[in-house]
């Protein structure tokens, strides 16, 4: 039997005439907002082809011509949210690249000119309460995020050259030039982007100048990590997990760039940092880090003393 599909009641799934404009945009967040609630309702039962046809039908009402040049910025905010949202269902669903790119590739079109049209003065937007059904703050880090799946997916496909501009602008909107400024924990995220950066940048030949950017990207996302962490008051899970690979990367490069000594200490940091945090992987790979630097300080005194 197959499935029933999911639609949005009738009357929704058109743009309206003009004489009813004025009521449909007052009305139309409100409206996104319950349908995406079901949507995730539907998830949650297991009904995961319904959500991606309701969710797919709400985005049309946004892309509408008539309507996505008048979005503000918390109806963006949403586009985006459902934009991300079929994204990841394209996944598991296991639907083709193409229609995984497709709705990835829409955060592009409804996030307009500037993350302004986002979210304003950079300060979390309010999104709509109605009734009993909250709808959650969505801040920097929610806009980040798509633009981080898009360039996870670029850089998944191979398109290095359009993975790396994607990163580069989630990290500015997570990351803002002064005078704006974000959480210490938007910074740790955009930290986090940074080390994807210089994971990207690497997949090319290592040629000198090649290294030079990737160790830039490190050291600076261990810059900013350190810096969040100092003026958090109390320890938040990501920081102190990007500070773990923060860590491990920079005394990777300095390993690499032959400062052995540097290496070594960054590595016994990032050993302790592992270790206090349970971080099973990062432990593992700063152990085996250590020891590596051991056996070769070993051969070398064998081989002077030979």
């Amino acid at each position: 039997m197959q499935a029933q599909r999911a639609t949005l009641p009738q009357g929704l799934d058109h743009y309206p005439t003009s004489s009813a404009r004025n009521c449909w945009y007052s009305t139309i967040f409100k409206i996104t907002g319950l349908a995406v609630a079901f949507g995730d309702i539907l998830e949650r039962a297991g009904k995961g082809e319904q959500a991606y046809d309701l969710y797919v039908q709400l985005l049309d009402i946004l892309q509408q011509d008539d309507v996505k040049n008048t979005l503000t910025g918390p109806e963006r905010l949403r586009a985006v949210a459902l934009s991300t949202k079929l994204g990841e269902l394209a996944t598991q669903l296991k639907r083709s690249k193409v229609k995984e790119e497709k709705w990835l590739e829409l955060l592009r079109i409804v996030r307009g000119p500037t993350d302004e049209s986002l979210g304003g003065s950079g300060d979390d937007v309010d999104d709509y309460s109605q009734g009993k059904i909250n709808f959650p703050l969505m801040n920097k880090t929610d806009i980040g995020a798509p633009l981080e799946a898009l360039g996870a997916f670029y850089a998944y496909a191979g398109r290095l050259d359009f993975a790396m501009p994607l990163y580069l602008q989630a990290i500015s909107l997570l990351i803002p030039p002064a005078p704006k400024k974000s959480s210490a924990e938007d910074r740790c995220r955009g930290a986090q982007l940074m080390m994807n950066l210089s994971e990207l940048i690497m997949r090319g030949q290592p040629t000198p100048q090649v290294l030079h950017q990737t160790e830039s990207w490190a050291t600076q996302a261990l810059g900013v990590t350190k810096k969040a962490r100092r003026e958090l008051s109390k320890p938040a899970d990501l920081c102190e997990e990007v500070y773990a690979a923060a860590l491990f990367n920079v005394a990777t490069f300095r390993e690499m760039a032959g400062d052995k000594s540097t290496a070594r200490s960054l590595f016994r940091e990032g050993l302790e940092q592992a270790r206090s945090i349970g971080m099973a992987e990062g432990t593992r790979e700063a152990s085996n880090a250590l020891r590596r630097l051991d056996m070769e300080q070993m051969q070398q005194k064998e081989k002077a003393s030979a």
